[in-house]
């Protein structure tokens, strides 16, 4: 690769970008704490979807004291619904990180905001960027597929080597084209025209110095490395009701949904019956014979990126008043008001008449 070509490139899609680009909030400011909560967003998120989860997010934290003055539970209601929960928890992290010992001022270097909880080089690249002007190519999987098609590059873009030879390909033409114009405009080829399936060759500013283009190789790059299988998990949940109440399990483990909301239940190798159910220990040990069973749900698969989980909820009145349950007691009406994973959500909504009218 000639230093020129790239130069040239770049000049390109930054005519293109400005031409092109998706009118999005998080680009008419530099303010980088926006730029931040845009990023983490869009981690794991598409813009279509991640947009309406930005503007509530901002609106109730207008700036990082309000986010690190927050109560968590308020921060994972906010994110309820857009789902890898654990890029909030450390979003909140940082926001306290930066109030108590960076004096409240954002970090501006690449270096510094790997510091923030939650930060990766991908993310700190793209704030020192955009926010700051600072000479840090971004890579993501969007640059990965444009360079890697652009020079026909095999690599995987999880070894560290490759990444970094992906930033020497681009950091020299940052002398010539903004490094935030640059890196945005890569990101925008790789979301609009050089797409994974099917991309737009014919509409690419770049298509001519495409060697994947030219030697008609485009579905060999990028090398994309074989998925893990998903972990299959089977979820017994337990919902009991005790006057316009339910009965709510905490997640304070290092694991999925951790600090939010669940039904009580019981993992295992299978879906339940109620009898299967009532004959587990677990089971026993929580409720006793103080349950009074009102209804089964449907079977519900909630797909998350490296698990497959099949639930089931069994719905109890209870019926014993001077028996104690070791889960916390959450009013009907509260439950808005809590975090809890999507699952549980749609377990709720789907039998909200149920748990209004029992009592």
């Amino acid at each position: 690769m000639q230093l020129c070509s790239m130069i040239e490139i770049a000049t390109i899609l930054n005519d293109w970008y400005h031409k092109n680009k998706r009118i999005l909030p998080w680009r008419n400011t530099k303010n980088p704490y926006y730029i931040w909560v845009s990023e983490i967003i869009l981690q794991q998120t598409r813009v279509e979807q991640g947009l309406p989860y930005y503007k509530k997010f901002i609106e109730n934290f207008p700036n990082i004291r309000s986010l690190a003055e927050a109560d968590e539970k308020d921060v994972l209601n906010v994110w309820k619904g857009l789902g890898y929960y654990r890029r909030a928890l450390n979003m909140h992290q940082a926001a306290k990180y930066i109030i108590s010992e960076c004096d409240s001022v954002f970090p501006s270097t690449f270096n510094d905001l790997l510091k923030l909880k939650g930060v990766g080089e991908y993310t700190a690249a793209a704030i020192a960027s955009i926010a700051f002007g600072e000479k840090t190519p971004v890579v993501d999987g969007n640059v990965v597929r444009v360079l890697c098609r652009l020079y026909e590059l095999k690599g995987n873009k999880n070894n560290i080597s490759f990444r970094h030879q992906l930033v020497d390909i681009v950091k020299p033409a940052m002398d010539y084209v903004k490094p935030d114009i640059l890196n945005q405009a890569i990101m925008e080829l790789g979301a609009l025209i050089c797409l994974p399936q099917n991309p737009k060759c014919f509409d690419c500013p770049i298509a001519q110095y495409c060697k994947a283009f030219v030697n008609r190789t485009i579905d060999q790059y990028p090398i994309v490395k074989q998925k893990s299988k998903q972990q299959i998990l089977y979820f017994n949940y337990i919902i009991v009701i005790e006057k316009q109440a339910l009965y709510m399990n905490f997640r304070n483990k290092d694991a999925i949904w951790k600090n939010m909301y669940e039904f009580p239940g019981i993992v295992s190798n299978r879906l339940f019956s109620l009898e299967e159910l009532k004959q587990h220990s677990d089971y026993k040990l929580w409720f006793e014979n103080t349950l009074e069973f009102l209804k089964e749900t449907n079977n519900y698969k909630h797909v998350l990126s490296h698990r497959i989980i099949y639930a089931k909820a069994f719905i109890f009145r209870k019926v014993n008043p001077n028996y104690k349950i070791n889960f916390k007691r959450i009013s009907i009406k509260e439950l808005k008001k809590i975090p809890m994973p999507r699952l549980i959500e749609k377990i709720l909504n789907d039998y909200q008449e149920l748990f209004t009218e029992s009592d």
